[in-house]
């Protein structure tokens, strides 16, 4: 193929510096002209903004917090009802038929109103542009219940997106089989989420390990959201029945679960053997996630939520950390032969994965050089770019 192609990204977590190294990598390919949708802002408590307060504008806005790459093309764009699965753009059937891409590539829902807006400029201009749909969602109709979702996304939107798309890259391999049950017959692809190696590697800790009083401990660690469904209250169960005294928690995140979590903390008897860290390390998550023996991903599925992908399970792998995970949704596959897994929201069968750990150096050993091995195999953000580009090619 001598002629570029041309593909467009649309994805409303493009306002967070993250996100973008994909489109650094991505851009590395000579053979891809890559443009990059950016929201002008979204809402800084996504999801938790009501409908009325993202239609009329009152909430707090979240800015894009990045100098953008020189690399490729960034279109910043205003979003109409920023923050939902309802959301949209604004001129974004002029920026499409200015650029007329090759491929337009949606981070978002199979019900997503963005990817009903791309899928009609494709039908109302007759273009040859292929639809990409990039999908996480692993519970097949979360918001069931509730009139508005199951009459108009469920019934209407869902159904038209997935009938009109070209493509999907699918988080896990249940996302795929969730929309083959909706009768979804087009090319599909398998394909995680993209971690930075060159953050998320193993370093030497020994002085971060001092400051945080952890040297000469069996460090249990835990990172992410400090929400109720990640589980934290059950792995602090599973600590509090180890008899070994040298154990101790660390625990980083932020979220609004954080006094919770401290309460049952003191009321375990644990509060001097846990260190939490609620607040938001960026990169330097990578030099705490170091600071651990093991690190544990108790995640725990709700009525409309489990486990998608789970970043920290790649980043841990990455970071040459052996890891324990719940049986929530996508863990097992994510860490396949490289993790231990017990059954969710059970803390003896997490004790005894832990201290199974903690007594044989040898499979920790054996877990780190599997997790390493797959995480390089399939998370980075190289192997993404590399697998992306081919799906393109397929269609």
């Amino acid at each position: 193929m001598n002629k570029k192609l041309k593909v467009l990204y649309i994805q409303q977590g493009n306002v967070d510096k993250s996100n973008m190294k994909y489109y650094d990598v991505l851009a590395k390919n000579k053979k891809l002209d890559v443009n990059v949708i950016v929201p002008k802002f979204v809402p800084k408590k996504e999801g938790g903004v009501s409908y009325w307060r993202v239609f009329t504008g009152r909430y707090e806005k979240r800015y894009p917090d990045q100098t953008f790459s020189p690399d490729y093309n960034i279109i910043l764009l205003k979003m109409r009802l920023a923050g939902k699965s309802a959301h949209s753009y604004k001129g974004l059937f002029k920026t499409l038929s200015k650029l007329n891409p090759d491929v337009v590539q949606i981070y978002d829902v199979p019900w997503g109103a963005v990817v009903t807006q791309v899928i009609l400029w494709k039908k109302l201009f007759k273009k040859k542009t292929k639809i990409v749909l990039y999908d996480f969602e692993n519970i097949d109709d979360p918001h069931k219940e509730e009139f508005l979702y199951s009459l108009f996304y469920y019934k209407l939107l869902q159904k038209f997106n997935i009938k009109n798309l070209d493509g999907l890259l699918a988080g896990t391999k249940e996302v795929e089989n969730i929309l083959r049950k909706k009768s979804f017959k087009k090319p599909a692809y398998v394909m995680g989420n993209g971690i930075d190696e060159t953050v998320f590697k193993k370093k030497d800790v020994s002085k971060l390990r001092k400051e945080l009083g952890l040297e000469n401990s069996f460090v249990i660690g835990f990172s992410g959201q400090f929400i109720e469904q990640k589980g934290i209250l059950t792995l602090i169960d599973a600590a509090s029945l180890i008899k070994d005294k040298n154990i101790k928690l660390l625990l980083i995140g932020f979220g609004i679960f954080t006094p919770k979590i401290k309460e049952y903390l003191k009321k375990k008897g644990l509060q001097d053997k846990a260190l939490v860290v609620d607040k938001k390390l960026g990169p330097l998550v990578a030099d705490y996630i170091n600071c651990m023996d093991v690190m544990v991903i108790p995640s725990e599925t709700t009525k409309y939520w489990k486990e998608q992908f789970g970043r920290v399970n790649a980043e841990t792998m990455l970071c040459e950390v052996p890891a324990i995970g719940s049986s929530s949704g996508s863990i097992p596959e994510v860490l396949g032969e490289a993790g231990l897994i017990f059954k969710e929201k059970n803390p003896e069968d997490l004790k005894e994965k832990i201290v199974k750990l903690m007594n044989d150096k040898e499979l920790r050993k054996k877990m780190v050089k599997k997790g390493k091995e797959i995480a390089l195999k399939y998370y980075t953000f190289d192997k993404r770019a590399e697998q992306t580009y081919d799906f393109y090619l397929r269609l």
